[in-house]
């Protein structure tokens, strides 16, 4: 399910042009696919750990203008975390 709705926002072009309810759609169907993975996940907090230092080992090496349109979200919500 989940997969379907990535696939649908990631070739459809920009997110924004789709229609509000299939972006409440496709986001609710992400929400719910996260939620199930890491539920499943044994060490959680293993897992966020291995995320943030992949994140910052990413961000080490490439340059913040080529980075992809995520890390504006990151780096402006989530940078504290990092």
């Amino acid at each position: 399910m989940a997969d379907r709705a990535w696939n649908e926002l990631k070739w459809s072009g920009s997110p924004w042009k789709k229609n509000k309810e299939e972006i409440q759609k496709a986001t609710e169907e992400l929400k719910i696919a996260g939620e199930k993975y890491f539920a499943s996940v044994p060490f959680p907090e293993v897992e966020k750990l291995v995320g943030k230092q992949m994140l910052k080992t990413y961000m080490g090496y490439i340059p913040q203008e080529q980075r992809i349109n995520i890390f504006k979200v990151i780096d402006s919500i989530c940078r504290c975390l990092l």
